[in-house]
């Protein structure tokens, strides 16, 4: 079991470090002033500059090849900018952190947040939402906020709720191998919890199962440990290469995202991992699992070109289309580029499957899984 413990000096070094370093993530890189431009000749021929025409043609068969051809590699991290819970939805916008009804789409709170990273709900069903400069805890009931403590972030950390534990979480970097746990005290302080070192952690995917274990990947597989007590290793099936671990329905059940195109529904057995069934998938992007099964979003090829669509898929295999997405323009490129089509295309589930949504910053949109009707969209 975790509990806090004093702050020694190497204590306030690494938490120093880990603020320093979500500083620097928060303000960005600086840019480096342009350099002087060498003195030309009088009679030496300038370049001439590219006409209008031909720069915006080929900026349009660049973006005709990035939207058609370039592939979209999965989501790093969950989005994890909306709740759906107890026919309440809240969602993390660019400047609001806004709490509405799912049915008649009320809003029951508007609150205005400056830097708005992470949001989740804890096992109290109070709801957790990670600032750049702040961090903020809203009950569920009466909407009362308790301004807290900042939580050092990066930009793939992921925010980890405890399903045991009333008000506590976790918060695990990509590029660090360690555990760091969070506890709300009964007076509304931030209290920070003991390290935990992942061993063998790869900073692919991390995932704590209804259980109260934690399991996350490595180079070889997968590896399951509890506080202060036992771990296990997991060989898998062909190419290390999870992107996404999600609990299921059964305690010792789980989902696996693989890049080789599928969705695996395991289960724990004594010290083995089974298969249980292996469902093929479209290119994914990203997936959220409920007691239902698996939404997912995947890239489509079919009349004008590429598009988004969103897919429901149960423990059965038994799969269906829910609504379709514009494959965006972007003005990124690379990387950045596919960062920008996804950046409003997270997605989250209520916990019994029964509400989809899809969003970001800027987009919301929210859908009945039995009927398939969209619920809400916003803006409209």
């Amino acid at each position: 079991m975790i509990s806090p413990r004093p702050r020694g000096a190497p204590r306030l070094q690494r938490l120093g470090s880990l603020l320093l370093l979500a500083a620097s993530a928060g303000l960005g890189c600086e840019r480096k002033p342009d350099e002087p431009v060498a003195p030309r000749a009088v009679d030496e021929p300038a370049n001439p500059a590219p006409s209008a025409d031909g720069a915006t043609g080929a900026a349009r068969v660049i973006a005709d090849l990035r939207r058609e051809r370039l592939p979209l590699v999965p989501r790093a991290r969950a989005a994890q900018r909306i709740v759906l819970q107890r026919g309440k939805l809240a969602h993390l916008t660019q400047d609001a952190l806004v709490i509405r009804d799912v049915v008649g789409s009320k809003e029951q709170l508007r609150l205005p947040v400056s830097g708005p990273r992470l949001l989740t709900v804890l096992r109290d069903g109070s709801l957790l939402a990670l600032l750049e400069r702040e961090s903020l805890r809203v009950e569920p009931r009466k909407y009362e906020v308790t301004r807290l403590s900042r939580v050092p972030l990066f930009p793939q950390s992921q925010l980890v709720p405890d399903p045991l534990r009333e008000r506590r979480f976790y918060v695990v970097h990509a590029f660090d191998p360690t555990l760091y746990g969070y506890e709300i005290s009964d007076d509304g302080k931030l209290t920070t919890l003991d390290f935990v070192e992942l061993d063998g952690f790869d900073g692919r995917a991390f995932v704590m199962l209804k259980d109260g274990s934690f399991l996350h990947t490595t180079k070889q597989g997968l590896r399951r440990f509890f506080l202060g007590g036992k771990a296990q290793t997991f060989a898998l099936e062909g190419e290390a290469d999870v992107w996404r671990i999600m609990t299921a329905k059964r305690l010792s059940r789980l989902w696996l995202a693989r890049s080789s195109g599928h969705f695996e529904l395991c289960e724990i057995v004594g010290s083995a991992l089974r298969v249980v069934a292996r469902l093929p998938a479209t290119e994914p992007v990203d997936s959220v699992s409920s007691d239902a099964g698996l939404a997912w979003l995947g890239v489509q090829s079919a009349g004008a070109g590429r598009h988004f669509s969103l897919e429901l898929l149960d423990e059965a295999g038994a799969s269906r289309a829910l609504g379709t997405y514009p494959l965006a323009e972007a003005s990124g490129s690379g990387e950045s580029w596919v960062s920008e089509v996804l950046e409003d295309r997270g997605i989250a589930a209520s916990d019994d499957g029964a509400l989809i949504a899809v969003g970001g910053p800027s987009l919301l949109e929210v859908w009945n899984a039995k009927t398939g009707e969209r619920l809400l969209r916003t803006p409209p």
